[in-house]
């Protein structure tokens, strides 16, 4: 795993991939300056991470025990609960829809941190895969708004393609020593093979527990989890309760740490067995403030069950009356509520009280905000002007910017049946249209613009609301010359498939030499498959100068289905001697997806002699390119969360590429 460096980050600003230590599967970018948000501060009582496993630094050195671990890649890891943040260190309360104001200059309220954990139900490179793939030489996708030309079959790999070829090559690296190479290899399978399939690797995953190094057990546990089996429940049950039992199946005498416990409670979750739900339940009552981890990724997990959903209702709505409770771990209550859907609507009230009271704390009144975004329907009028409110009223910056996104969902929802719903609609497009255009707070019109496309791609493409806030948008991109408010304006043109617009991104992409604006436009041209731009990012993606801007190239190659990008990066990929080069091309073949790639990362991570970390991120290619799901795995535990409530487990999982 990633080891837990955020405080370093914080303190150090970016990190590059020649910086210190990483693991083989690390490097999500998750925000400006490869930071992850800090926590206000855990307050008395509340604990910290356990103190085996992978360890939190201090604010004044990068470096983690037994170092010389590799490169750091971009997404750092988090802070322990209560480190790293600049608030102060005592619980922290909000003051209604006043909410506590933050600290000036801490950054941490930018949209890119919101995007950068919610992109990928956007992007759905799985889905662009499977569509076909951009021949060179072809008109491509590029024929106008929703419109496009499969130039072939899908390049994702069959189920019986991984079991063939990608099963054996990973499990053939397990009995390895490198604890990188081993725990990119054991999560890759989990992610890869079906629960139809799981009796072929149970045992390989079971046997990887007993490692000597915490990484792999603790990737082993995640596996078993992402896997699906149910045969792996009892297992996990032990693991998460530190029974003598579960302590035998890690090999060890003593206790269980905190963060394989944790790891283990979310595994539950994607296993989604409606008998582990009381299991669950338990550990987070039987444990106390201390145990913020653990009690914190049992409630999230509660978020991931598809059965017993009015059970785990009625639990959650009573634990949010405990207001002795952690902040932190309280602040997850509303996530899960919101994750569950329709039968936690019974709990919109009481969220919505919650975010109106003085006393909330600020993360509190965060995560309700995001909660009523998806639990809301377009007929719930003292929700909508609640969140008017916040946007129009509230000192804490973090929920007005939350607010702009859970109207623009509940404004989605409203836009499926826009005669019904036009009064609404107006008002939100007129409300959204002021605070793009002339804001009283500068800082709200790039989350004005996110709100604005999210709520008008779901328009019909010929609507003339969709027109207007495409035509806004753009005039916004085209005036501004804030780098960080363009890149917005970009993804939002990039959400609405403006392909109308893709020129003049294409020109400021030329044009620009900031590096995260460049990444940001390249994002967006994918989205609307402008295949104009294909050579100049195949170009870029071979730039070993900002390995965050190669991965939203390779990621903008991969929303075209770009198939000749692949064999440029598999030469450059064998041709490549330097650490940083190998890991970053064997990333980008990843995210591009195209299973042609997969007879080069073989030959790599076969390559006893090649160096153990480009062996890992080998591994994680191929686990990128065989993902059995649409969306990527961590991305139920990544979308929609109140990312300024920080848990180590959480943060570990949101960082694996």
């Amino acid at each position: 795993m990633k080891r837990l460096i955020l405080a370093a980050a914080v303190f150090g600003g970016l990190l590059f991939l020649a910086s210190r230590d990483a693991t083989g599967h690390g490097g999500v970018y998750r925000g400006p300056g490869d930071t992850v948000p800090p926590s206000e501060g855990a307050g008395p009582g509340t604990g910290g991470p356990s103190t085996g496993g992978p360890t939190t630094p201090g604010p004044t050195g990068p470096s983690t025990p037994g170092g010389g671990r590799g490169p750091v890649t971009p997404g750092a890891g988090p802070v322990a609960p209560g480190g790293g943040g600049s608030g102060p260190r005592g619980p922290v309360t909000g003051s209604g829809m006043g909410g506590k104001k933050n600290k000036p200059a801490e950054g941490f309220e930018q949209w890119q941190f919101w995007w950068e954990n919610n992109k990928d139900r956007y992007l759905d490179l799985r889905k662009r895969l499977g569509e076909g793939a951009v021949q060179s030489g072809s008109a491509g996708f590029l024929t106008g708004m929703g419109r496009k030309e499969t130039a072939s079959l899908s390049r994702r790999p069959t189920s019986e393609e991984v079991n063939q070829q990608i099963l054996p090559l990973l499990r053939g690296v397990l009995g390895e020593g490198d604890p990188d190479i081993v725990d990119s290899a054991v999560l890759a399978i989990g992610r890869t093979v079906r629960a139809d399939s799981a009796a072929l690797v149970l045992q390989d995953i079971k046997g990887v527990l007993t490692n000597k190094s915490p990484t792999p057990q603790q990737a082993a546990i995640l596996a078993l989890g992402v896997l699906g089996s149910k045969d792996a429940v009892p297992w996990l049950v032990e693991i998460m309760n530190d029974t003598p039992q579960g302590r035998q199946l890690l090999g060890k005498s003593n206790a269980v740490q905190a963060l394989p416990r944790a790891f283990a409670a979310i595994a539950l979750g994607y296993i989604g067995s409606a008998e582990t739900i009381k299991a669950l339940q338990e550990c987070i009552d039987k444990n106390d403030n201390n145990e913020i981890d653990l009690r914190s990724s049992a409630i999230l997990s509660l978020g991931l069950f598809q059965e017993g959903k009015e059970e785990i209702v009625q639990y959650l709505v009573g634990l949010l009356k405990d207001k002795g409770m952690d902040r932190t771990t309280r602040a997850q209550i509303p996530i899960t509520l919101g994750r569950l859907g329709e039968p936690a609507a019974v709990a919109l009230t009481q969220l919505r009280n919650e975010v109106r009271a003085k006393t909330t704390d600020i993360r509190m009144q965060e995560s309700c905000v995001i909660a009523l975004g998806q639990l809301a329907k377009p007929e719930d009028m003292e929700v909508l002007d609640t969140l008017f409110g916040m946007i129009e009223e509230s000192e804490n910056e973090q929920a007005r910017h939350f607010a702009f996104i859970a109207l623009s969902q509940i404004g989605g929802r409203a836009a499926k049946d826009p005669d019904a719903h036009a009064e609404l609609l107006d008002k939100l497009n007129r409300f959204l249209m002021k605070e793009l255009t002339s804001p009283k707070v500068k800082t709200h019109q790039p989350w004005a613009s996110l709100a604005l496309a999210l709520l008008g791609r779901e328009y019909s493409e010929t609507s003339q609301n969709r027109a207007q806030v495409t035509s806004k948008i753009l005039e916004a991109f085209e005036a501004s010359n804030n780098p960080q408010y363009k890149s917005s304006f970009a993804i939002s043109l990039g959400l609405l498939n403006a392909t109308a617009s893709g020129e003049t991104i294409y020109k400021e992409l030329l044009y620009t030499n900031e590096a995260d604006l460049k990444g940001y436009l390249a994002v967006s041209l994918g989205m609307m498959r402008y295949t104009q731009s294909l050579e100049t990012l195949r170009n870029l993606v071979l730039d070993n100068k900002d390995e965050k801007m190669r991965l939203q190239m390779a990621t903008a190659l991969g929303l075209m289905a770009d198939v000749e990008a692949v064999g440029t990066l598999v030469e450059g990929l064998e041709g490549a001697d330097v650490l940083g080069v190998i890991s970053s091309m064997a990333k980008a073949l990843g995210l591009i997806g195209d299973k042609t790639a997969i007879a080069s990362l073989e030959r790599l991570i076969k390559d006893g002699k090649a160096p153990g970390l480009a062996r890992a991120f080998a591994c994680v290619a191929v686990g990128l390119i065989g993902e059995k799901t649409e969306l990527p795995w961590n991305e139920p535990l990544s979308s929609n969360a109140n990312y300024r409530t920080v848990v180590p487990s959480l943060y570990e999982i949101l960082d694996i590429l």
